[in-house]
């Protein structure tokens, strides 16, 4: 048996998952509170941080396959994956902590100078993101071990979710009070603080997951690369004409703009809408990814009973039912908002649970069908898909925003706003929903399928190793 084909220990999975913690301490910042900051405390129009957030996707859009396709050419004596992981884990620090740094800059510099720092993020994000959830691929070819291992992922992740959403406001008044900081600059400390956590989780992995990404015999560093624009466009497109490729592409992205939307505006209608405390806040922000963390093992024994997009769907469709009961009673007091909250996990946190194990599987298919290993590029098709999703979604809430005269120095808001706060609460996202759960509902590989596939390449190489 194969270090690849024996089952994962407990060791194995923790070791992996640690970065996650990164994945999600930096993606809930820059998530719930970036647009936030924005608008508020740097003084930025809601329509041009919207735009902001624009720019930094559509940048992130062109940057995912570049770093895709580096991820699956870069062969080193640290391995495959590990190495680039490490590069960007350094610049990531640096670009989460200035992006929540308020300059004295001129009004018309200042949008410039968050958009090239959102770029800059992005790119540090992605350089790690792509080889750290390719490395996951090397851990085995298991699904039910692969499902395991994203399961342990999922629970660091909610741990990262729960100290990005549940530091920043308590850690930032307390700075104010405690040292007598400046808004803006205790918002500095938290991002700085919180960075730096990301840095060290990943360093975690880095060196616990030595014998799962072995040294390279055909070395091949960054000097060694040729990026061909035409074969990276050509493989795209091969991607694209596979069926399970496109409807779980389509899937990622309609959760990704609904998720968005809730990271985003849930901050304002906490702040706006209900008129809660920095401690409530605090709460409730936390309570997403504390109550997530039940759900890991009713998702696993929901996994061993149905197909993988099934159970999404499933959620989905929960998640949708709440989010209509609560447009139609409306959401006054706690009781309502902790329905909330079970909505959002719901419609969106269970996506992280699974997306990335069914990203495996279409990596096998492309595999089968196509003779192409392009664990990279294809997690980084996941990784263009969430920049554009990110996007889209920071765009039209800055949009709404706007349309609505929402008022970032006001300490309250007209009802108009509040209105549409609420909309980009609920009923927008929704929307979003219902097409993320039509997409899932036409993807086409199940188990069954995937079983088969991994067992004929499986034959198929044993069939090559005789040949020689």
């Amino acid at each position: 048996m194969t270090d690849n084909e024996r089952r994962l220990t407990i060791g194995d999975k923790l070791g992996y998952a640690s970065a996650s913690l990164a994945d999600a301490l930096c993606y809930a910042l820059i998530g719930s509170f970036l647009m936030f900051f924005l608008t508020t405390l740097a003084g930025i129009d809601p329509a041009v941080a919207g735009v902001i957030t624009a720019v930094g996707a559509i940048w992130n859009a062109l940057v995912n396959p570049v770093l895709g396709y580096v991820a699956d050419q870069i062969r080193t004596a640290y391995g495959r994956r590990r190495p680039m992981m490490m590069a960007f884990a350094v610049p990531l620090f640096f670009s989460v902590l200035f992006l929540f740094t308020n300059l004295e800059l001129p009004a018309g510099i200042k949008p410039i100078y968050y958009g090239i720092l959102l770029m800059l993020y992005w790119t540090c994000f992605t350089g790690f993101m792509v080889p750290y959830l390719s490395l996951g691929a090397l851990y085995t070819t298991d699904a039910e071990d692969r499902t395991s291992l994203r399961l342990y992922a999922f629970i660091f992740d909610m741990l990262g979710s729960m100290v990005s959403n549940a530091l920043p406001t308590v850690f930032v008044a307390l700075l104010m009070q405690a040292f007598r900081l400046q808004e803006d600059r205790a918002w500095s400390v938290t991002a700085g603080t919180i960075g730096l956590l990301a840095f060290l989780s990943i360093l975690v992995t880095f060196l616990l997951s030595r014998e799962k990404d072995p040294p390279c015999p055909d070395r091949k560093g960054l000097k060694d690369l040729r990026l061909d624009f035409m074969d990276l466009f050509r493989s795209y497109l091969a991607l694209f004409r596979l069926a399970p490729i496109k409807w779980l592409t389509l899937a990622s992205a309609m959760t990704l703009v609904a998720n968005t939307l809730f990271l985003s505006d849930v901050i304002y209608f906490y702040t706006y809408n209900m008129a809660l405390s920095a401690g409530l806040i605090t709460l409730f922000m936390m309570a997403r990814p504390v109550l997530s963390i039940p759900f890991t093992p009713v998702t696993k024994w929901l996994t061993l009973r149905m197909e993988k997009n099934h159970v999404m769907i499933l959620y989905d469709f929960v998640g949708i039912a709440l989010l209509a009961v609560l447009r139609i009673v409306g959401i006054r007091t706690p009781f309502g908002l902790v329905f909330l909250v079970l909505a959002i996990i719901c419609c969106s946190s269970i996506y992280w649970q699974l997306i990335p194990a069914m990203y495996y599987d279409v990596a096998d298919y492309d595999q089968y069908v196509t003779g192409h290993n392009r664990q990279g590029t294809i997690i980084s098709l996941q990784g263009l898909v969430e920049a554009i999703a990110t996007g889209v979604g920071g765009f039209i809430l800055g949009v709404f925003l706007k349309y609505a005269g929402f008022d970032g120095a006001a300490a309250t808001q007209t009802p108009l706003a509040e209105t549409w706060i609420f909309h980009c609460t609920t009923l927008v996202p929704a929307a979003f929903m219902l097409l993320a759960a039509f997409s899932l509902w036409k993807y086409p590989l199940n188990r069954k399928r995937h079983h088969e596939i991994v067992a004929e390449m499986a034959a198929r190489e044993a069939e090559e190793a005789e040949n020689r």
